[in-house]
């Protein structure tokens, strides 16, 4: 990755707007970090998610534990990969009205089209 750019603050911007959707329950504000062809596999919960609709299917099963609140991340690791992809490996701490939830997640970013899109999550 080119030393010009910061993936730090990319990957920074990124979570912030997502946990923004988060916090208020926005289906479609939480499926914009994806690309079309984005996969997510929730090995916890067992269920997976391919493109956006079934994106979108998950994110509304998150949602039925409530808004998401005091979302951290006390670890975070960040590969560049080329010029146009990058690698994440964090830890999370996030607080719904019912659970407090605490994992990992990993993430490939891809540039598409100028802006950046997580095509795997896991």
């Amino acid at each position: 990755m080119s030393s010009s750019v910061d993936l730090e603050k990319v990957y920074d911007a990124i979570s912030a707007k997502k946990l923004k959707a988060f916090d208020e329950c926005d289906v479609d504000g939480c499926a914009e970090m994806y690309a079309p062809h984005a996969v997510i596999v929730n090995k916890l919960m067992d269920k997976s998610a391919h493109g956006i609709e079934e994106i979108k299917t998950l994110m509304k099963f998150y949602f039925e534990h409530g808004p998401y609140t005091d979302f951290k991340f006390p670890r975070k690791e960040i590969y560049g990969m080329g010029s146009d992809r990058f690698y994440v490996n964090c830890s999370y701490i996030g607080t719904t009205m019912k659970a407090t939830l605490e994992g990992t997640v990993e993430q490939l970013f891809e540039k598409i089209g100028g802006e950046w899109k997580c095509v795997y999550e896991s």
